[in-house]
């Protein structure tokens, strides 16, 4: 058929490899080769089988262990998927180039399986660059540190750089960004590359998906310069956002400036995206506490009714609880709108300076009954805003709002229930306002609702 310097031409118009790779003979030093493979990235050794058809599927990833000088059992009947999976997973093992991550798929995911992990299915993924080459970075990064990635079976964790994606009203959308470099042949341009994650667990800040597999961000400085799809939808959600104050919004130049804030994190993202969990239920503790947790004035908050779905638990401090397991709530995917899950009436008396002595005098100013405010605190679950990419919200987030209990007696919740109009806070007659945080009860994770004085 011929020899490999007289095919060396061929192969290298097939399958990318550099002349000076194909080239050598055998006088070369193998450590001269071998060295020139550490150098090269392995993205860009993965774009050379892109092309690549074997008779058996596994051997897909099995023909490529020479080239990663990685060993591991030959299981044939385990499909060519799950053996490109486990190649992978012992590359991260053996090496940080993350390069590896740096694959895309040649069309938009399907509406019906938008997430996938971070792993690639084939080979041919690396391969649809055009005139890009992952290359390993040159210079100083975050993972110079030599943080180590944990693979198994589940899925990986690995340290990441995430800054949050602009005009993204969910909050859930990130760019990866990774510690290697594209660069056109023809240039000496370097571009960083990114990969898109979506966060999926309310409770757990660190676990993510990655979404919109078909695009890799490339940046350089503080933005994205490509792919001209991306930038062209940044462009417009931030034209969106400008005021409207008379200014043609076209004419302005927006940049596409992204990185605002760049926080490393260690994440994990899944092989496989489980179905999404909702905690076990809401808990309020009927007591005002002090903002940055000082001492300040005693403030009474008595409840003077409660919806059914309220239970009662004596403690030192009175517990309230909605439970999810007997007032269930839809599933995340299944949420449209917000849901009520219950309403408590809290009597919030008026400071004095007897407020805080206890006894028979707590309640009384002059040797009469203090006053009190009436009002209604409601809260509930809600899906997230849509993000700009249109996949589904994988939690939903809670809600409160403060209202007349008049309105919550007759039922009328349109007020509470619309975001634009839920009162967030209470002035009268002092500053109230709610954070929702976690607490575990009984083994199981909470939202847990807490009165705040502001």
């Amino acid at each position: 058929m011929g020899t490999r310097a007289a095919l060396s031409s061929a192969i290298r118009a097939v399958t990318g490899i550099p002349a000076d790779i194909l080239s050598f003979s055998p006088t070369t030093a193998t450590a001269s080769v071998s060295r020139l493979l550490e150098l090269t990235s392995v993205a860009e050794r993965m774009s050379w089988a892109a092309k690549r058809v074997t008779t058996r599927e596994e051997d897909t990833a099995y023909s490529l262990l020479g080239l990663f000088d990685i060993n591991m059992p030959l299981l044939y009947g385990e499909g060519r998927a799950k053996a490109f999976r486990r190649l992978q997973e012992e590359i991260i093992r053996a090496t940080d180039d993350e390069s590896i991550f740096v694959w895309r798929l040649d069309e938009e995911p399907p509406a019906s399986n938008p997430f996938c992990g971070l792993l690639a299915d084939g080979p041919e993924r690396f391969g649809l660059f055009t005139d890009l080459v992952p290359r390993r970075s040159r210079y100083l990064s975050t993972k110079s540190k030599r943080s180590t990635s944990i693979v198994s079976r589940l899925g990986v964790q690995i340290d990441l750089p995430l800054t949050p994606f602009p005009c993204d009203a969910s909050g859930t959308i990130f760019l990866a960004l990774l510690a290697c470099d594209m660069r056109r042949d023809a240039t000496e341009a370097l571009f960083t590359p990114a990969i898109l994650l979506q966060r999926t667990a309310h409770a757990d800040e660190t676990r993510f998906v990655r979404v919109r597999a078909d695009l890799v961000p490339l940046c350089m400085m503080s933005r994205v310069v490509a792919p001209r799809k991306l930038t062209s939808l940044i462009t417009e959600l931030q034209r969106r956002q400008m005021p409207d104050d008379g200014i043609h919004k076209e004419d302005y130049y927006v940049g596409n400036i992204v990185f605002k804030t760049v926080k490393p994190m260690s994440i994990f993202v899944p092989t496989t995206l489980a179905p999404s969990l909702t905690p076990n239920g809401i808990l309020l503790f009927p007591e005002l506490q002090d903002e940055g947790g000082g001492s300040g004035r005693a403030t009474a908050v008595r409840v003077a009714s409660r919806s059914p779905t309220w239970h009662v638990f004596s403690e030192n401090i009175d517990c309230y609880e909605v439970n999810f397991r007997v007032n269930p709530v839809p599933a995340v995917e299944n949420m449209t709108g917000p849901v009520v899950c219950g309403a408590v009436e809290l009597l919030l008396d008026h400071d004095s300076p007897l407020a805080g002595l206890g006894g028979p005098l707590a309640g009384m100013v002059g040797g009469r009954a203090k006053k009190a405010t009436r009002v209604c605190l409601v809260a509930g679950l809600e899906p997230l805003p849509a993000n700009p990419f249109g996949t589904p919200g994988l939690y939903a987030v809670p809600w409160h709002a403060f209202e007349e209990p008049s309105k919550v007696e007759s039922g009328d919740l349109d007020g509470v229930k619309d975001k634009n109009t839920r009162a967030l806070e209470l002035m009268q007659p002092y500053g109230v306002r709610v954070e929702f945080g976690f607490i575990v009860r009984y083994s199981w994770l909470f939202y847990h609702l807490q009165l705040m004085r502001c």
